[in-house]
């Protein structure tokens, strides 16, 4: 959302009170965009995210014995191949600073359709993020699978727990949230103070492959770029792995706007970077890099 929608946004809240807040946030949301209603605990602000014309590849935590932060991990969708520019990108995470980091990204061609969550209870009334079960769905036909975001009991399938009360036995969705037919996620919308105290997804129009893939070249050793040396800096915030491809092990992270300097270059769109991960030299993908080489 721009600032002069924020300011206007302060201004319509000032005047007219909070009936209005809803309106001002339809501002900075896609116009087919599906709003799956929030489902948790009471506490907590209100916090928005959106993956500004991309696509929610994964979800990165903090937890400890609950979620205390949550984040979403967006993908670049790429029409004529059908895929995702890896890594994704990082949105930043929506919550308190406690907890230790946990990281779920569909593989492949996938993008996040639908997740089951749970929350601690209070009573008999929900507080915070237990965990997030992630559901990826393939972008052409296919079959989904899941990814378990969680604190230490596994998720649903391992220990369901439907809301108590009479009606339990007949809430078989408790905790489902699925995009509808046709749609894919594009962010998350919930409430969170120290704690993650509630979620809802946020959908748009899915993927659509839109040709087959061009023949690609073959694949090549990385190479040196000789005795001159250029350097390049991170659009965004991005994982740096060790080695040049997304199946390789994320050893860091490098900063939006962090300079480093190229040691190598991998015909598949990588740049090897020195000293980019606590010291250590690592690799990048190249549509997150102002140049590469």
């Amino acid at each position: 959302m721009g600032a002069s929608i924020r300011l206007l946004c302060s201004r319509v809240l000032y005047r007219v009170g909070l009936p209005a807040v809803a309106a001002c946030l339809a501002f900075g949301t896609p116009v087919h965009a599906t709003d799956i209603p929030i489902q948790g605990g009471p506490g907590g602000g209100y916090f928005r995210s959106l993956c500004s014309g991309d696509y929610v590849v994964g979800l990165y935590l903090r937890s400890g014995a609950w979620v205390d932060a949550v984040g979403l991990k967006c993908g670049s969708f790429i029409p004529s191949e059908g895929r995702f520019r890896q890594p994704p990108w990082n949105k930043p995470y929506h919550g308190g600073g406690g907890g230790s980091p946990q990281v779920g990204i569909c593989p492949g061609e996938r993008y996040l359709s639908a997740i089951r969550v749970d929350f601690t209870r209070e009573g008999a009334k929900a507080k915070f993020l237990d965990f997030i079960e992630m559901t990826c769905s393939a972008v052409t036909v296919g079959d989904t699978m899941t990814l378990c975001l969680q604190t230490g009991n596994g998720c649903w399938h391992h220990h369901p727990n439907p809301p108590p009360g009479p009606m339990a036995s007949f809430m078989t969705n408790w905790g489902t949230q699925r995009c509808p037919p046709g749609q894919a996620a594009i962010g998350i919308h919930g409430r969170a103070g120290k704690f993650v105290d509630a979620i809802g997804l946020i959908c748009g129009p899915r993927p659509v492959k839109t040709q087959a893939p061009a023949a690609t070249a073959p694949k090549s050793k990385p190479r040196p770029l000789g005795k001159v040396l250029f350097t390049t800096a991170a659009k965004n915030d991005v994982d740096v792995y060790d080695g040049p491809g997304g199946r390789f092990h994320v050893i860091g992270m490098m900063r939006k706007g962090v300079r480093a300097t190229i040691l190598q270059f991998h015909q598949d769109g990588w740049c090897k970077l020195r000293a980019v991960a606590a010291g250590r030299d690592g690799w990048v993908a190249r549509d997150h890099l102002t140049r590469c080489p």
